[in-house]
This record gives C-alpha cells, sequence and structure tokens, in this order.
C-alpha cells in the first residue's frame, strides 16, 4: 500500500472500508440507554455492515437477524456496493479498493472473484 500510495497520491481517494457494527436502528437519546437493560420484547441492536470511503458512509446493509455472513451472503452485499458506488461516486466507480478483514466470508474465492 505504501509503494502505491508513493506512485499514485489519490489512492486513498478511492479506498472503500468495509466494517460490521452492532448498532440500534433508531439514535438512542443518551450513551447511558446504550448500556440500559433491555427486555426480550424492547429493540434490539442489529448487526449492519458498512462500507465508508473519505466522504462518509457510502452503503449500510443491516443483516437479518438469523442470518450467517457467509461467502454467498457477503457476495450479494458487494454486489449491492458495486451498484451503490456506481451511483454515489462515480468519479471511483471503475478503481475502487476494498479494504477490510480477513474473515473467511471476505476471502472466498466467489468474493475475490467479483
Amino acid at each position: 500500500m505504501l509503494e502505491q500510495l508513493g506512485s499514485e497520491p489519490d489512492f486513498l481517494d478511492n479506498i472503500i472500508a468495509g466494517d460490521k457494527s452492532w448498532i440500534f436502528q433508531y439514535d438512542p437519546e443518551t450513551k447511558h440507554q446504550n448500556l440500559e437493560w433491555h427486555t426480550l420484547n424492547s429493540t434490539c441492536p442489529k448487526k449492519a455492515r458498512m462500507s465508508n470511503d473519505k466522504r462518509g458512509v457510502v452503503h449500510k446493509e443491516f443483516v437479518p437477524l438469523e442470518q450467517i455472513v457467509n461467502d454467498i451472503f457477503y457476495e450479494e452485499i458487494i454486489v449491492d456496493l458495486y451498484r451503490v458506488i456506481k451511483r454515489k461516486r462515480l468519479e471511483i466507480a471503475f478503481h475502487w479498493k476494498l479494504h477490510h478483514d480477513n474473515a473467511p466470508a471476505h476471502t472466498a474465492f466467489i468474493v475475490t472473484a467479483i
């Protein structure tokens, strides 16, 4: 990466970072609300896949409650992300680079072949 940064000054402008997080589908009124005990009937946090670039959130997708994030599911996320980048970040649509961790679903052949 450092070599590419040296030869391509705009290299970091083309990076999309993928991450996962547990978040509420609403804005908690206080930070303390995140720490409170919740009943079985109350809203619980959901797993979300977030994709960001230097300007902010490019794409977010909530993972269904019982969904296992495997290579097939992650491939769908990457395809959706590609469509969103073409719509929201046209200037990098054909030369963006995805940076994410090395979870098995991320490094599966079906995903890396996209």
